[in-house]
């Protein structure tokens, strides 16, 4: 299936309105302040900003949900640990991060200590699910903001934007499954580019698949899916895109 929104014509081809996200990241010469839900963040340069990147609003939407007091969360893609604090700020018991750029690992400590929540937080570099062999107890949440645009990138800045054939996001759906627990809930982020198949991909690897949040956006329209192998989806839940 591709995840292609009809309702209205696109200004801008992807890789050109990305690469205007990408010059922006690039114009930052030091780190930058935030001042977001009445608590001041931090960016580093080299790092994915969530207030620059339309797709931020994906995860700042996400961190704003009420359903993680007490839970274990995974974010992956953590990038500069903003969503990540906001989550582990809000209640949840243990709030685990992974980030493929080393730079955001450290910037994701900064803005924990900002909220107060290092005692509940844990960082690492790595991809994906690679560097998790230290975590021994399984997910109630899985969030994923990882890039969903297939073309390739030239330097870690990029790579929050770039992926050949969305590697990551596929490998992602695949694995997924092995670090929840048995009612644990995966949401990833999409746009309505580049995407052909993945519902059926999460589907054989038995995730059921529904639109948890719907941005419309100048270009596009931004989506979190909701990934579940805990209960059986009725038709109607369904939300294909």
């Amino acid at each position: 299936m591709m995840l292609l929104s009809l309702d209205r014509p696109h200004t801008a081809t992807p890789r050109a309105y990305v690469d205007e996200i990408i010059a922006k990241h690039r114009e930052r010469s030091g780190p930058e302040c935030h001042l977001y839900g009445g608590h001041k963040f931090t960016v580093l340069p080299t790092v994915y900003s969530p207030f620059i990147a339309p797709s931020g609003g994906l995860g700042l939407s996400f961190a704003a949900q009420p359903m993680f007091r007490g839970k274990r969360v995974l974010d992956i893609g953590c990038g500069s640990g903003i969503v990540s604090s906001m989550i582990a700020a809000s209640g949840s018991s243990m709030l685990v991060g992974t980030d493929i750029n080393a730079a955001a690992i450290t910037n994701c400590h900064i803005n924990a200590r900002e909220l107060k929540v290092e005692d509940i937080s844990r960082f690492y570099t790595g991809d994906l699910f690679e560097p998790l062999v230290r975590e021994e107890e399984p997910f109630d949440i899985i969030f994923a903001n990882l890039p969903f645009a297939d073309a390739l990138p030239v330097d870690i800045l990029e790579s929050a934007f770039f992926d050949p054939e969305l590697r990551s996001i596929k490998q992602f759906i695949t694995q997924v499954g092995d670090w929840l627990t048995a009612d644990g809930k995966a949401y990833l982020c999409l746009s309505d580019y580049d995407n052909d198949g993945l519902d059926e991909l999460a589907e054989s690897h038995g995730l059921h698949w529904k639109v948890f949040i719907r941005i419309n956006h100048e270009w596009s329209t931004l989506y979190i899916i909701e990934l579940s192998a805990s209960s059986e989806s009725h038709p109607s839940e369904k939300g294909r895109l």
